[in-house]
């Protein structure tokens, strides 16, 4: 997202401290990852789309084990057609890595990415459900020679009812 964009709108968000165990590959080494939240905003103009976040939480950090979000920027979606069981495609992703050492990354663009809701459920701005994002072609770091590979990436926000608090 150019930083003339900024978010103007919370659309929805999940649960917080919903608890997970999901496993996948950077461009490196594999992880576990142990907690999950994200939101949906609006983006204002010149911009004028949607983006959802996605953060998987790694509360180990005994080796220095980064933190991922994922950004999937969309056009205008309202959230009756967004939060609903089905799949698109994406085509313009944003990868930060945090770590105990820092973090960093930035936005991909012409990439191939299906995002899928299996179940979800809306409520009062606040949801739950699970899916996935399929990775269908590499995705290039800005480290040469290394790419995220082509991999189903799950996720799951808790109901209320699941919650570590």
């Amino acid at each position: 997202m150019p930083s003339y964009c900024s978010a103007t709108k919370l659309i929805a968000k999940s649960y917080e401290n919903c608890s997970c165990n999901i496993v996948f590959r950077d461009y490196i080494n594999e992880y576990t990852f142990t907690g999950i939240n994200s939101v949906y905003y609006q983006i204002g103009p010149p911009c004028s789309q949607n983006v959802f976040y996605i953060s998987y939480i790694n509360s180990v950090h005994d080796h220095n084990e980064p933190d991922y979000r994922f950004g999937f920027y969309l056009p205008m979606i309202n959230e009756e057609d967004f939060f609903k069981p089905g799949s698109f495609n994406i085509d313009t992703i944003s990868i930060f890595e945090n770590s105990l050492t820092g973090g960093f990354g930035g936005p991909k663009y012409n990439i191939d990415i299906t995002f899928m809701w299996e179940n979800i459920e809306l409520n009062e701005g606040i949801y739950s459900g699970t899916g996935k994002f399929i990775i269908n072609k590499e995705i290039p770091t800005s480290f040469p020679g290394y790419s995220w590979p082509v991999q189903e990436i799950p996720f799951e926000f808790c109901s209320s009812r699941r919650t570590d608090n």
